[in-house]
C-alpha cells in the first residue's frame, strides 16, 4: 500500500514538472502587457517610447493685451499708458506709447488720441532724461533730450497746421458765400465806398440763405481808410441779380481799389488796384521720393504722378481754382505752385512733416 501512495506522488509531481504551475489572473494581465510592450518596442524599431503626462495650464499676465491696428481701443491705451507713468514704470509705458505711434495710421476719427499719447511720450522722455542726469549718465540724457525736442517740435508743427486749415477753411467758407449769396438789387448814388459796402453787407445777411442761425448770415466787410489821407470814393452804380463775390468785383474795379478774402472778412482798401481778391504767389518745392510715395500711396507712373499730387493736395484743403490764377506744375522733382500766402506755408508745413515721417 505503501509502494502504491509513493507512486502516485511522483506521478503527480512529474506531471506537474512537465505541465506547470496554475497561472493566476494577475500573472495573466501581466504576461499580455509584456507581449503589447514587446509588440510595440518592434513596431518601433525596438525604442521604448516614453508616456507623457497632462501638460500644465497656462497661466496669463493681468491687464489688457494690445494689438496695434486701427481697432485699437486708443482711450483704453491712453488710460493704461498713464497709469503706468504714474506707477514710474516709465519702460512699459513708452514701449506701449510707441508701438501706438509707429503702428496706428493717424485719421481725423483717432488724430487726438494719438497725439495725447505722444504728449505722455514727451513727458517720458523728459522725467527720463532727468533721472539720466542725476545719475551722471550724461550720453542717454542727451539723447533723451534730443527724443523731447523732436516731440515738441511735432506737437507745434501739428498745431501751426491745425490753425492754418482752420484759417483756410474759413476763408473758403467766406469764398463759397461770395459765391453762393445773389443779391436781386442794389443801387448806389454818389455813396462813399465805406457806406456803400456797409449796405452790401446788410444785404449779404438779407439773402444768406447757407445758414438758419441768424448770427451766422451774411459776410463781414471792412473797408480800411486811406493812407494818404485821401477821403473814400464815391459810388455810382446799379447791380442787378448777381453774386455778392461780383458784386463787390464790380464796385472795387470801379473806384480802382482791392479787396483780400480773410479767414474772418473781406477786407477792402487802396492799394493802386494792381490785384482784385486774394494776393497769389509762386514757389517751388523739390520733393523726395519717398514724400512722393506717401502723397500719392505709391510710386505711380510718371504720367499720372502729379495728378495723384494735386487730388492729395485738394484733399487737405488746398483749391486750385483757375478762374482765380491758381496753377499747379510737377516736373517729376519739383512742385511749382501758384496760390494765396496762406495756402503755400500750409503745403510747405504739410511736406516737411511728410519729409519725417519714415514709417511710410
Amino acid at each position: 500500500m505503501k509502494k502504491i501512495l509513493l507512486s502516485a506522488i511522483s506521478l503527480i509531481m512529474t506531471v506537474s514538472f512537465l505541465v506547470g504551475a496554475p497561472v493566476t489572473e494577475k500573472e495573466t494581465d501581466t504576461h499580455s502587457l509584456q507581449k503589447e510592450n514587446s509588440a510595440r518596442n518592434k513596431e518601433n524599431n525596438g525604442i521604448s517610447i516614453p508616456s507623457q503626462g497632462v501638460p500644465p495650464s497656462l497661466t496669463l499676465n493681468d491687464g489688457p493685451t494690445y494689438n496695434f491696428n486701427a481697432n485699437t481701443n486708443l482711450v483704453s491705451l491712453l488710460a493704461d499708458i498713464r497709469k503706468h507713468i504714474s506707477s514710474k514704470e516709465y519702460k512699459i509705458a513708452h514701449s506701449m506709447a510707441q508701438a501706438a505711434l509707429q503702428s496706428i495710421q493717424q485719421t481725423e476719427q483717432n488724430k487726438f488720441y494719438l497725439n495725447q499719447i505722444r504728449k505722455e511720450e514727451t513727458k517720458i522722455y523728459y522725467v527720463q532724461a532727468k533721472l539720466a542726469m542725476s545719475q551722471d549718465k550724461y550720453s542717454l540724457a542727451s539723447q533723451l533730450l534730443e527724443k523731447y525736442r523732436e516731440n515738441i517740435e511735432k506737437d507745434l508743427s501739428e498745431r501751426k497746421i491745425d490753425d492754418l486749415q482752420e484759417a483756410r477753411n474759413k476763408s473758403s467758407e467766406i469764398e463759397d458765400k461770395l459765391s453762393l449769396i445773389k443779391i436781386p438789387e442794389v443801387s448806389f448814388f454818389k455813396s462813399p465806398l465805406d457806406e456803400a459796402m456797409q449796405k452790401l453787407m446788410l444785404k449779404s445777411k438779407q439773402f444768406d440763405l447757407t445758414e438758419q442761425d441768424p448770427a451766422k448770415k451774411g459776410i463781414p466787410i471792412i473797408v480800411m481808410k486811406p493812407s494818404d489821407g485821401d477821403s473814400f470814393p464815391l459810388v455810382t452804380i446799379t447791380l442787378r441779380n448777381m453774386e455778392l463775390g461780383k458784386m463787390i468785383q464790380w464796385i472795387t474795379e470801379m473806384v480802382n481799389w482791392t479787396y483780400d478774402i480773410k479767414a474772418e472778412a473781406v477786407v477792402i482798401s487802396k492799394s493802386g488796384g494792381g490785384f482784385k481778391g486774394r494776393a497769389l504767389e509762386t514757389k517751388f518745392y523739390e520733393v523726395t521720393q519717398g514724400t512722393i510715395n506717401r502723397m500719392t500711396g505709391t510710386g505711380g507712373g510718371a504720367d499720372d504722378t502729379g495728378q495723384k499730387i494735386k487730388a492729395f493736395l485738394e484733399r487737405i484743403g488746398i483749391r486750385f481754382d483757375d478762374g482765380k490764377g491758381h496753377k499747379f506744375v510737377f516736373d517729376g522733382f519739383q512742385m511749382i505752385v501758384t496760390h494765396d500766402r496762406r495756402s503755400l506755408d500750409l503745403i510747405e508745413l504739410i511736406l516737411a512733416k511728410l519729409d519725417q515721417d519714415k514709417s511710410k
